[in-house]
């Protein structure tokens, strides 16, 4: 029997808000050419903390610069229904401020709010953050 909790491949995902007008406002990103909608995310470099890796996401790709808004994962899931062996964990991050680049990383990025981010993301697990975002 193949052992598979070996070859698990740990992500991170970046929820970037902040807030306007009083409610909570989201930092979605897509690639160039790309009409998918996201949040920052990827691998975690070797010897780099989940927080610390979320942040660099955040930075990378959508040019902000954040700060761990809670401790605790927002939630857990896999990177795509075929692919289990890619675990992801999602942190809740305030933007600070934003580094004055508007598509680093051949990224495009768009605020929105939650019914919109909501609209604009595909996958149900990633569209759940938003309202666990919102809880918090």
């Amino acid at each position: 029997m193949h052992d598979t909790s070996s070859d698990l491949e740990e992500q991170v995902c970046a929820v970037p808000y902040r807030f306007r007008n009083g409610r909570p406002e989201f930092c979605l990103i897509a690639r160039n050419g790309d009409s998918r909608w996201d949040f920052p995310r990827g691998r975690i470099s070797m010897g780099e903390s989940r927080h610390s890796a979320a942040l660099h996401r955040a930075q990378e790709m959508a040019g902000l610069n954040c700060e761990i808004a809670v401790a605790a994962p927002l939630d857990e899931f896999s990177a795509s229904k075929v692919d289990e062996a890619q675990h992801i964990t999602a942190f809740l991050v305030s933007a600070q401020d934003e580094d004055g680049t508007s598509s680093p990383n051949s990224h495009r990025r768009r605020w929105c709010f939650a019914e919109e981010a909501k609209v604009r993301i595909r996958r149900k697990p990633v569209r759940r953050l938003i309202d666990f975002a919102v809880r918090h």
